[in-house]
């Protein structure tokens, strides 16, 4: 055991003795904390997250890759060079939300579907929140606004996208030959495997979130800090946390985009020890998944400051007040082709200096 490891375990060992003094001392504060992190699991995340890890495990058992494959005209694969399980756990990761990218790469790799090294570079991309929970839940019900939440599923897409691109020449496509050798299993022990699974992994997210918002409630407790920075400590932690403190500031635009795309990217330590418990015994290093996650925070946070700024005060507004002018009424409709541009200039630029970034650590 290396000294890190130590020091690490020692760390841990200290912060969980002081989640259990904390329980005791103030066990009301406690069981409240637990008790708002229950309800949350229980009115949000299992109705939306346990459908969707059942039936994700269900479609790649019955040959799901090779249908999302077709329908998909193989574009992802050409695009980001994935495998067919590849595609799946990004395109299953993007829609059923977190942890069923690292479910899926979990299972295609004990399937021989996938090989180690594709997997590692595609698990930090492939691991996101879900569209149901950011439009419903932190757009709808935190923000009371819809089109905030749009703005979080663009930013998150986005991000991912253009690491998928950069990281692309990390993944050959001669390791993509499928090589499982397991017989195919009768359709209802599928089935009945499948809906215990999701079940399984589902309770895995609930103790989670209810541990990590408990841990958050101790740790803050007699910390002055403001409430910008108790948001931040709250999605470093656990992402749901963050978005429910976020929105209970009164943001500027800075905290209300930028501030939650970068939560939105990192995802939080909860969702790594999700992601963990499920690819760790693979041997996928989660060093390498923290460094994704931590490039994605900057760049879907910018991301979302961009989309952001734009969709509350106008494209066109802002480009006119630059020059000190009030725009006419009549290019306002001209927004979307503008932010459209303006994102794309964007997203090239990272694209120019992550190439060459890779370049340069590839050279050494």
């Amino acid at each position: 055991m290396t000294k890190k490891e130590s020091l690490l375990k020692i760390l841990v060992c200290i912060m969980c003795v002081w989640c259990v003094a904390f329980s005791v001392i103030f066990p009301k504060t406690a069981s409240e904390a637990a008790f708002r992190a229950l309800r949350l699991c229980a009115q949000r995340v299992v109705p939306s997250l346990f459908l969707f890890m059942a039936a994700s495990k269900i479609l790649l058992a019955c040959g799901g890759a090779r249908i999302l494959s077709f329908l998909t005209a193989g574009l992802p694969e050409r695009a980001f060079n994935l495998s067919k399980s590849g595609t799946a756990a990004v395109i299953l990761g993007l829609l059923c939300g977190y942890p069923t990218g690292a479910v899926v790469i979990s299972q295609a790799l004990s399937r021989g579907e996938m090989t180690q090294s594709e997997a590692q570079s595609v698990l930090p991309f492939a691991t996101a929140a879900s569209p149901a929970f950011l439009a419903g839940t932190v757009g709808g019900a935190l923000f009371s606004s819809p089109r905030y939440g749009y703005v979080l599923i663009f930013s998150q897409a986005a991000s991912s996208f253009i690491l998928l691109l950069l990281t692309r020449k990390k993944r050959s496509e001669s390791e993509f030959l499928q090589k499982s050798g397991k017989k195919e299993e009768p359709f209802l022990p599928l089935l009945a495997d499948a809906v215990k699974e999701a079940g399984v992994c589902a309770l895995y997210v609930c103790s989670f979130i209810t541990f990590f918002c408990v841990f958050c409630t101790a740790i803050l407790y007699f910390l002055p800090i403001g409430k910008t920075l108790n948001a931040l400590v709250n999605g470093f932690f656990e992402i749901s946390c963050g978005f429910a403190a976020l929105a209970e500031l009164e943001c500027t635009l800075f905290e209300k985009y930028f501030l939650a795309g970068a939560i939105l990217g990192f995802s939080g330590v909860s969702v790594f020890m999700q992601s963990a418990s499920f690819v760790c015994e693979s041997g996928i290093s989660m060093k390498k998944y923290t460094l994704g996650k931590c490039v994605q925070a900057v760049l879907c946070g910018a991301i979302c400051f961009a989309a952001g700024v734009f969709s509350e005060k106008g494209a066109v507004d802002i480009a006119f007040a630059f020059f000190g002018t009030q725009a006419p009424k009549i290019l306002l409709g001209a927004d979307i082709a503008l932010v459209s541009v303006l994102i794309l200039a964007l997203c090239a630029a990272f694209i120019a200096l992550g190439a060459k970034i890779l370049r340069f650590f590839s050279k050494k």
